[in-house]
């Protein structure tokens, strides 16, 4: 695992391993539909912090959610081609 002061890397493939910084990476990981709604409101935003504290403290290193969200209540796209800039900086 990479400790929280080193610089971010890209996962990159070496033969059939992924690696980063030419070591190992072991995709270990989680899907959370809800970050990017929680992540938007300042209210439940500390929600967010709180599930990669802990996941990171069982080992989990890759995280999946949701990246739209259309039309209605705390939409990415507010209508086609109409972005909300909140959402974006959210996630």
């Amino acid at each position: 695992m990479i400790s929280a002061d080193e610089e971010w890397a890209m996962v990159q493939r070496k033969g059939n391993q992924f690696m980063v910084k030419d070591r190992a990476f072991y995709v270990n990981g989680f899907n959370t539909y809800w970050l990017m709604v929680f992540a938007v409101d300042q209210s439940t935003r500390g929600k967010v912090s709180d599930l990669f504290e802990q996941a990171s403290s069982v080992g989990l290193s890759v995280c999946r959610t949701w990246g739209f969200n259309d039309g209605g209540w705390r939409a990415l796209q507010k209508s086609p081609g109409v972005y909300d800039e909140e959402v974006f900086k959210a996630i």
